[in-house]
């Protein structure tokens, strides 16, 4: 039997600001990572299939402190490019990592972008070679980053474990590449005060299991020791942090100690690896880490995911701990849908982000970037997830050369739009959108291109035009 227990903790005496989110337009959108700048801004990295360059692009949001969509980027080429994991660089750019199949050696390639801080491409690398690569993980060293993933470019034929040290300009420094007979994938990496690195990783076990896995590199690339924590079940590590005091935190799952994947993390000491404490948090239900975060007194904040509790589904979840692991406060956000949460951030404040996925009713489309503000505590004033329909999909008219606009916008319910244009076109019918994808109502346009809008709420709408050779476009449209 499992036993909840529900404590009040007071919060602080000054009002912090909370807010749940979600971003995209109406295709797949999904959330990887979320960090914070010195400014007190949030920056988050993911994929997009609802406009960019290709079959999915890599997805760069820049918010203000409330969450407001100050603009968004995309990145990549006519295939498959996602952003798995980005930093915030000191010049106040951002450096992501990810995989790309656009263009590169072959197979899909990992991939770093840099940009600077209005998130204007700088340079961008591709690494690998006709197999596929794939980065998960970025760290800061020193001027240069750490990268971690995966490759399929060796004998085994299997993924193995793959890292990276690259400099300021992405020229590699050095490489490593572990791996057996099965497939292993590094999933999270940290740098760390030696110079060095540590990697969690999920390897292949026996009889189908897995493991988990923690691997310390040295300044060189060469490994200094590997611990394994499996159970010869489904033993997965996801998130990495390397604590102030020279330790080690892992954050995955284990399905060993009961008979649902349970959260697991586990801390051993930085320099040899022994371990520290480790800590199995079970439930009635999938529930798992993926991220893992050492707060400013020493304690430690989780993100991840669980089935066992929440709105209904899976939901995105967030647990504080103490230095040693012990439980001291957890919640959930979401919807009755899928929604997770894979990565997590510290904020100035005191205050925790986390990035993930939401496929309820409050995404723009089937399913949406999900960003979390919470206080110190790990709450939100509201459970409302608020959506935000990014106008990047729709400030340009794909399909058509020429120019479209509309006056006025912003505009009023019932009131005369006129689309201008810079050429003759015989339009079709129009169908105004909302922000959850659902018809709001139709115009029909006079041959200057004036016609009437239906009744509408304020709010942000899409405008799907058409004209008599079949072109479409789609333009954004603002009721007050």
């Amino acid at each position: 039997m499992t036993i909840l227990i529900f404590m009040f903790i007071e919060g602080t005496a000054f009002p912090q600001i909370t807010w749940r989110r979600s971003y995209g337009a109406f295709g797949l959108e999904k959330g990887y990572s979320v960090e914070e700048t010195a400014d007190g801004h949030i920056v988050v990295c993911g994929s997009t299939g609802s406009f960019g360059a290709g079959g999915g692009d890599a997805y760069l949001l820049y918010l203000d402190e409330d969450g407001e969509l100050q603009w968004s980027r995309t990145f990549g080429g006519p295939g498959v490019d996602e952003a798995r994991e980005l930093r915030v660089l000191p010049d106040g750019g951002v450096i992501l990592a990810g995989l790309t199949n656009s263009e590169g050696n072959g197979g899909y390639d990992g991939w770093l972008v840099r940009t600077d801080p209005d998130g204007v491409i700088l340079w961008e690398r591709k690494y690998g070679g006709p197999e596929w690569d794939i980065f998960n993980s970025v760290d800061l060293l020193g001027d240069g980053f750490l990268v971690a993933g995966c490759t399929y470019g060796t004998p085994s034929g299997e993924s193995d474990i793959w890292v990276m040290a690259l400099d300021a300009d992405g020229e590699p420094l050095w490489s490593f590449v572990e791996g057996g007979v099965g497939a292993d994938m590094a999933n999270a990496i940290s740098a760390m005060a030696d110079g060095g690195a540590a990697i969690a990783a999920t390897g292949a076990g026996e009889n189908e299991s897995s493991r988990s896995m923690l691997l310390r590199l040295d300044s060189s690339g060469s490994l200094n020791w590997a611990r394994s924590f499996d159970t010869s079940e489904q033993d997965e590590a996801h998130g990495i942090v390397a604590t102030s005091d020279g330790g080690i935190v892992i954050c995955g799952v284990t399905a060993g100690y009961t008979g649902f994947p349970s959260l697991h993390i586990v801390k051993v000491n930085g320099h040899d690896g022994d371990l520290l404490w480790e800590q199995v948090y079970p439930q009635e239900g999938r529930h798992e880490g993926r991220a893992v975060r050492e707060r400013s007194d020493g304690k430690l904040v989780v993100a991840g995911l669980t089935e066992a509790f929440g709105t209904g589904g899976v939901d995105a979840y967030i647990m504080l701990t103490d230095e040693q692991g012990v439980f001291e406060n957890g919640t959930t956000f979401g919807s009755i849908e899928y929604d997770d949460a894979v990565s997590v951030a510290v904020c100035a404040n005191g205050g925790f982000l986390l990035a993930g996925m939401t496929t309820g009713p409050q995404g723009p489309g089937p399913s949406a970037v999900l960003v979390v503000r919470t206080d110190q505590q790990g709450f939100t004033v509201s459970q409302v997830i608020t959506p935000w329909f990014d106008p990047l999909s729709v400030d340009v008219s794909r399909n058509f050369v020429p120019v479209i606009t509309i006056f006025p916008n912003p505009t009023a319910s019932r009131s005369f739009i006129h689309l201008k244009t810079t050429a003759q076109i015989v339009w079709g019918d129009l169908f105004v959108i909302d922000q959850l994808g659902r018809v709001s109502g139709s115009l029909s346009l006079d041959p200057s291109g004036r016609g009437q809008l239906p009744d509408l709420a304020p709010g942000t709408y899409l405008l799907l035009l058409s004209d008599a050779d079949g072109r479409s476009a789609r333009l954004r449209l603002v009721v007050e």
